[in-house]
């Protein structure tokens, strides 16, 4: 083939002296299509100043590095990553991620989201995330207590529910998280997701704890909260 180092050391140059996202990401993809990005030099992009650097160096380390290198970075990255931009990047890779480096992404981005984040990122992490429910579902429900956006914390109450008929861990962890809070709209969106996970079955077996969380639940100051604890306390 040719010999492309010199177009590379050029490359590289152009990146560096780009004084525009536009000029950089020029530079980035020319080098990425020709070879000349090594996943070294790409990790270090992931601190860089420019947003628009830190999200394709995300897009396109996710194409190209194994899920065991590059985990711990996306990790790291999404605990102190302020950008919607990126954190849209880290969600979109949590695909390509093997379950465990996902629960960790996850675990480090999700308790950083506001409440009022942009309900199109909360899916797209569910979308990565939502296997994992089924294979760590104590670590799920951790989750969705520390979670503050509302679809998250519905969403993955709900697959805990649904798991509970085939596997006791995720109605364990479903309870173990309702009683890890008394904060009334967090109890609320759990019992929501529950209710709707168990919609149109009955007799599901309760978890050890489960009959005494509920006779608390039920009363509760909260109207809204006895409510959903009453329907989900006549489904077990």
């Amino acid at each position: 083939g040719v010999d492309l180092t010199t177009a590379h050391r050029a490359l590289r140059a152009q990146f560096d002296a780009g004084d525009t996202s536009a000029a950089k990401l020029r530079a980035l993809w020319a080098l990425h299509v020709t070879g000349g990005a090594d996943a070294a030099w790409m990790f270090t992009l992931l601190d860089h100043s420019d947003e628009h650097i830190r999200h394709w160096a995300v897009r396109l380390l996710a194409d190209t590095v194994p899920s065991s290198r590059l985990g711990p970075a996306l990790t790291h990255l999404a605990g102190a990553e302020p950008s919607w931009l990126v954190r849209m990047a880290l969600a979109s890779a949590l695909g390509r991620l093997d379950l465990t480096a996902r629960v960790s992404v996850a675990k480090a981005m999700v308790p950083e989201l506001a409440a009022d984040s942009d309900p199109n990122l909360a899916r797209l992490i569910w979308y990565g995330l939502q296997p994992c429910v089924t294979a760590y579902p104590g670590e799920a429900g951790r989750l969705a207590v520390a979670a503050r956006p509302r679809l998250l914390r519905q969403f993955i109450a709900r697959r805990l529910a649904e798991d509970m008929s085939s596997n006791p861990a995720a109605g364990a962890a479903l309870f173990a998280s309702l009683g890890q809070s008394t904060e009334p709209v967090l109890l609320l969106d759990l019992l929501a997701g529950a209710n709707r996970g168990l919609a149109g079955l009955s007799a599901v077996a309760a978890p050890e704890g489960a009959t005494a969380r509920l006779r608390e639940l039920m009363g509760s100051s909260f109207p809204t909260v006895r409510h959903a604890a009453t329907l989900l306390a006549a489904t077990l």
